[in-house]
């Protein structure tokens, strides 16, 4: 594990992997599980919190 305060490339890939699976795998939102992984490990979000969904304006 990755000592510093940034998580690495490779702690987010996992974990943004894990949520996709966890998700059911759906096509063209990788970017959604990437940026709630990278959140996480940066101490952002807790671990079930999810990012808040865009409201439409």
């Amino acid at each position: 594990m990755n000592t510093s305060l940034t998580p690495d490339r490779e702690e987010i890939e996992e974990l943004a992997y894990r949520y996709w699976v966890e998700r059911g795998c759906p096509e063209g939102e990788d970017l959604d599980d990437w940026l709630r992984a990278e959140q996480e490990l940066r101490g952002l979000l807790g671990p079930d919190e999810a990012p808040s969904p865009d409201l439409p304006e």
